[in-house]
């Protein structure tokens, strides 16, 4: 590897060196396990199984990929500036893959992290096909991809077009609708509250996630969203427990006043209340009905009822 590409790489292990002290010393990154959102460990699934999930979830990728390398480690020819720069990102990459475990997604270490496995090796791909004789290509290597290729297209092709399975993930078309009245009617910074965890689990459907519905299909704040985002992005996971709580509770008490204090402790300006909310807290429910002296209904229709707090 000629002079250039070793100071490329220094610089920018320097550089993600720095980065990761500072997510140490705030506390998103920790040695010890129980403490913090992200673990410094080896992460043994991938480490055992990884020979496995590599080639189905990437394909003929991981093996071009592989030669690539290799080839790449023999014959670079002194121009080879953004395979210098894709090797140390894969290595990143693969470094929180195997060392990185996050409690909120227990398997593939920062799966985040994945993403950038396939970009490095399609790159590398194409550098090995730029270099390798065309007819031994086609004699050897295009139906052996073929047959790599194909439990990939079959899976994703049978998981694309299952949309009422049990495990899908879905919205409702009533709260599709609120979510769109919400974006016309209220201002770009108002702050929304539901049930920060949608679509809850409902016979039925058994989702595979959960997300922020008010965040992704209204576009608007809202005050704690989905459990795994808001412990991944935020670097104090303990507040991020206080504020959930908070707003479990909110929505759980039958006291107007109490709920009333905790949404301008937290500036929230309305609340949603749809088919999840009405059945996780139906016994809080009522107090939104009967005091418009502290929320006006904004909003009504099949079900989906929006306060705004006075």
């Amino acid at each position: 590897m000629r002079k250039e590409t070793l100071v490329s790489v220094a610089i920018s292990c320097g550089a993600a060196a720095f980065f990761y002290m500072i997510f140490f010393a705030i506390g998103m990154f920790s040695f010890k396990t129980g403490s913090g959102v992200l673990k410094l460990k080896p992460n043994l699934f991938p480490m055992l199984l990884g020979f496995l999930y590599f080639p189905i979830s990437y394909g003929p990728s991981v093996i071009l990929g592989v030669m690539g390398i290799a080839r790449y480690f023999k014959w670079s020819d002194g121009d080879d500036i953004l395979q210098d720069f894709l090797l140390v990102v894969l290595v990143v990459a693969l470094f929180f893959v195997f060392f990185i475990v996050n409690p909120t997604e227990s398997y593939f270490g920062l799966l985040k992290s994945t993403r950038l496995v396939p970009i490095c090796l399609v790159t590398f791909s194409i550098y090995y096909l730029e270099r390798s004789p065309v007819s031994r290509l086609v004699k050897y290597g295009l139906p052996a991809l073929a047959i790599l290729a194909l439990p990939n297209l079959l899976t994703d092709t049978f998981l694309a077009s299952n949309v009422n399975g049990k495990g899908s993930t879905f919205i409702r078309v009533a709260d599709l609708d609120a979510c769109r009245w919400i974006r016309d009617n209220t201002s770009p910074s108002a702050i929304v509250q539901a049930e920060p965890n949608y679509p809850g689990n409902e016979e039925p459907y058994n989702p595979v996630y959960y997300y922020s519905l008010i965040p992704i299909f209204a576009e608007r704040p809202t005050s704690i969203g989905e459990w795994k985002v808001s412990s991944q992005e935020h670097a104090k996971p303990g507040e991020v427990g206080d504020r959930t709580r908070a707003i479990q509770r909110m929505f759980a008490t039958a006291s107007p006043d109490e709920a009333y204090g905790i949404l301008r402790k937290y500036g929230i300006e309305y609340v949603y209340l749809g088919r999840l909310e009405k059945i996780l807290y139906r016994d809080g429910i009522d107090k939104f009905y009967n005091n418009s002296r502290l929320f006006v209904r904004v909003y009504s229709r099949e079900g989906v009822e929006i306060f705004r707090v006075i």
